[in-house]
Parts: C-alpha cells; sequence; structure tokens
C-alpha cells in the first residue's frame, strides 16, 4: 500500500462520528465496542463510514459484507461510477472512499478531485486491478491517500485501512 502525505506531511485518518446501524439479521451482542439503542439499531463511535465505489456489483457487495462483519468498519454507501460517487459522498459524507479507478461514465482518476473537494478530511483509497507505478503515482498526486491492488487480501485491505485511520488527518 502506498500513503500521502496530508498538509502537515503526515498521513493517516482521523475518525469519530457515531453512527447507527441496522442490526434485524446479525447478533451484535458478543461484539466489542458496542451497545444497543431503541429499535433494533447498534451504536458505535469507532466505526468508520464507508464509500464502495466500483462498476463490479458483485465485487461491492463482497466488499460490503466482509468489512460489515469488522468492528470499526460501516458501509454506508455504494456506488457504480465516478459520477455516483460524487452523489453518494455528498449526502453520505463517508470517513473513507474506496474508488475503483476504471468505471463507466467517470473513471476513479476523474472523480478523485471532486471527492477530494467535498470530503477534505476522509481517506481516500484507490482499490484497483492496475498494478501501474505510474498509475498508482498518478493516484496519489490527485489525492488518494492509499493505492491497494484488488490482488491484496481481505485481511491485508482492511489492517491497510486502520493503518491508515491511526495516522492523524
Amino acid at each position: 500500500m502506498r500513503t500521502s502525505p496530508d498538509r502537515t506531511g503526515s498521513t493517516g485518518l482521523q475518525t469519530g462520528t457515531s453512527v447507527e446501524t441496522d442490526t434485524r439479521d446479525r447478533d451484535w451482542t458478543d461484539r466489542p465496542g458496542r451497545s444497543h439503542a431503541a429499535g433494533g439499531t447498534t451504536v458505535s463511535a469507532q466505526r468508520d463510514r464507508v464509500l464502495v465505489v466500483d462498476d463490479a456489483a458483485n465485487l461491492r457487495e463482497l466488499l460490503t459484507l466482509l468489512l460489515e462483519v469488522e468492528d470499526d468498519f460501516e458501509v454506508v454507501g455504494t456506488a457504480a461510477d465516478g459520477r455516483q460517487a460524487i452523489e453518494a459522498a455528498e449526502s453520505l459524507r463517508p470517513d473513507v472512499v474506496l474508488l475503483d479507478l476504471a468505471m463507466p461514465v467517470m473513471d476513479g482518476l476523474q472523480a478523485l478531485p471532486e471527492l477530494r473537494a467535498h470530503l477534505p478530511h476522509a481517506r481516500i483509497v484507490i482499490f484497483s486491478g492496475f498494478e501501474h507505478e505510474a498509475l498508482a503515482e498518478e493516484a496519489m498526486q490527485a489525492g488518494a491517500d492509499a493505492y491497494v491492488e484488488k490482488g491484496t487480501s481481505v485481511t491485508q485491505l482492511v489492517a491497510q485501512l486502520r493503518e491508515l485511520r491511526r495516522r492523524p488527518a
């Protein structure tokens, strides 16, 4: 994973929003850091709100399922292209955007500057099937906080997202 420095020269992610999630189909009682609220919701101050952006519907669904089982991530939305990602980011205000590069309508590199403008404190992670060094550098220069190849294991992806969260914004 590559990370880029923020405006102060360090890399990182700052979180802290309380979020609610529907728990009707899940048993969260044995999960640390969670308390149940009225109406079948769970409240946790530690969860990062994630927007998953990829044109492959199956991959969006898989990433959503995999991140949702983690105690510290909540997928608040998905998008199939860069234009949808910008619209979703404006309304959902995610802490993390997992962004594919090659998509129809508007690709990830085209969407990246607008996402950065709307979400200056969010961490934008390029999640791409391309292994080109030059493409990774271009994404980092355009405002990405990290570049992760799609061949990365889920365990490594989650660890890298957690590493970004620990660094100051």
